[in-house]
């Protein structure tokens, strides 16, 4: 059984997330784009629920993905708290869009799981 690092997961998805952009020829963020401001959390939960499944990715995987571990986040909340205000407001919005981009991703799959009409994915 071999283990995957969470950052060969995390780039191993962002390529995918990348490609599926690409291949729909949606309009792809410029470089000058606020890197702050990432977008919608249910538009980023919605491209990665329709990865489940995909190249071996479980519901699991792209959890893993999305959440940001404790420790991880105490990092960032050290990181944080030595930055400038902008860095640190920058980086606690990040930790929110990363818990609501989680919670979206839940409700999808919970949805998914009951066949709820409203799901993206039901039949």
């Amino acid at each position: 059984m071999s283990t995957t690092s969470p950052q060969a997961l995390r780039d191993r998805q962002e390529q995918n997330i990348w490609q599926e952009l690409r291949e729909r020829k949606c309009e792809v963020p410029k470089k000058e784009v606020d890197l702050w401001r990432p977008g919608s959390p249910s538009i980023e939960a919605t491209a990665l629920f329709r990865l489940v499944g995909r190249n071996g990715d479980s519901i699991e995987d792209l959890r893993r993905l999305i959440s940001i571990s404790a420790r991880e986040e105490a990092e960032l909340r050290e990181l944080a708290a030595f930055s400038s205000p902008t860095v640190a407001c920058g980086i606690e919005r990040m930790i929110s869009f990363r818990r609501q981009v989680l919670l979206h991703f839940d409700d999808l799959v919970e949805n998914a799981h009951r066949g709820d009409s409203s799901s993206p994915f039901s039949a």
